[in-house]
């Protein structure tokens, strides 16, 4: 037990396991889904992106150069213009349906057995 932490006893791995099964899950979709629509990461819209982050700091320039100088960092810059990419195909291709359902329903969707409400949610 270092640092205020708790010790591993303490710990719920379900919980963190479940939670690493489905970030691991996702991952595998979003890159199966660039793979197949073959998105890639424009210089233009790579160079948008970065001057629009840029924008909010003193010296907008030397953030971008700082990105440009390492290809690690201007990878981190290319993966959120695809992630972009992603949910802008997702939203243009998106079926949307309104379903009311009562705030309670919502708030607690096991209870009521309102599976609908359990997808809107995670």
């Amino acid at each position: 037990q270092q640092q205020g932490l708790p010790g591993d006893g303490d710990i719920d791995r379900t919980r963190y396991r479940d939670e690493a099964k489905r970030r691991v899950a996702l991952g595998l979709v979003m890159n199966e889904f660039v793979k197949v629509r073959e998105l890639q990461p424009g210089d233009d819209e790579v160079k948008a992106h970065l001057e629009k982050l840029a924008s909010s700091y003193d010296d907008p320039q030397q953030v971008i150069s700082w990105h440009y100088a390492e290809r690690s960092r201007l990878s981190q810059i290319e993966a959120l213009v695809v992630e972009e990419k992603v949910i802008q195909c997702l939203l243009e291709e998106a079926e949307v349906v309104d379903n009311e359902i009562r705030f309670s329903e919502f708030m607690n969707p096991a209870a009521t057995g309102n599976t609908d409400a359990v997808s809107a949610t995670e």
